[in-house]
């Protein structure tokens, strides 16, 4: 059962980064560049600062 809360809580954040950037894009023009790392989340970039600063 937590791998499956995991999982939803993933599609959750996921969604909400589409909400985001589609927002960036529509309403202030701007063009959104994900980055390598960028949907890894904020534990990984935690765990691995070198992996953000190389981007």
């Amino acid at each position: 059962m937590p791998e499956q809360a995991e999982k939803i809580a993933k599609m959750k954040n996921h969604a909400k980064q589409q909400v985001g950037k589609r927002r960036l894009e529509e309403e202030f023009g701007l063009e959104v560049v994900e980055m390598p790392h960028t949907l890894k989340g904020s534990e990984y970039i935690y765990d691995h600062p070198e992996k953000r600063a190389e981007e």
